[in-house]
């Protein structure tokens, strides 16, 4: 069944990249889902399996994670546009970098030029899943002075929190200005 929709998935949370892979795997095995990874490095375009994938590199974050209900062929897309015309029907989930005790924000999305409803309803779900795990409201700190804002819209996983806790900082995904702090 094919339908235009106009309905997108964006969500915007902290979670530690090891976290994120699992919490794939684990929705890739139990519903049956094709996963890959795509990198850019040096301004090359890679998708790569999961299995072949470094595992170094998971805990480092700064890639992303598609899940599909179609194979996908690793040889027909050199950059990402590409890769998204050929395969609007794919849930993507953009790992944020951790590296140096910084925690940059990952976001689950979908895309706009969907046409099939059931790939649309299985990510919902997922969606649904992810925010169940997560906690929710913080601030938002402006660095140059210092000033707080309530975010009660900000997510985070309980693993964050904690290593949060531990002194990470935990940043958006871009901009230099801002920093979170979890909990209220």
């Amino acid at each position: 069944m094919t339908n235009n929709l106009t309905q997108i998935i964006n969500y915007q949370f902290f979670i530690l990249p090891n976290e994120a892979f699992e919490f794939c795997i684990n929705i890739k095995s139990q519903n049956n889902l094709f996963m890959y990874i795509l990198t850019e490095d040096n301004c090359k375009f890679n998708i790569v399996s999961p299995e072949s994938f470094d595992r170094e590199r998971i805990g480092k974050g700064k890639y992303t994670i598609v899940l599909s209900l179609e194979d996908i062929q690793s040889n027909i897309a050199n950059n990402k546009a590409t890769f998204f015309d050929k395969y609007p029907n794919s849930l993507f989930i953009q790992i944020g970098m951790f590296e140096d005790g910084i925690l940059h924000e990952s976001w689950l999305y979908s895309l706009k030029i969907y046409n099939n409803i059931s790939a649309f309803n299985m990510w919902k779900r997922i969606e649904r899943n992810l925010k169940k795990i997560m906690q929710r409201g913080g601030y938002s700190v402006f660095i140059p002075n210092m000033s707080k804002k309530i975010v009660r819209r900000l997510n985070y996983t309980s693993n964050v929190y904690k290593v949060f806790k531990e002194g990470i900082i935990c940043k958006p995904d871009t901009g230099n200005n801002i920093l979170f702090e979890l909990g209220l």
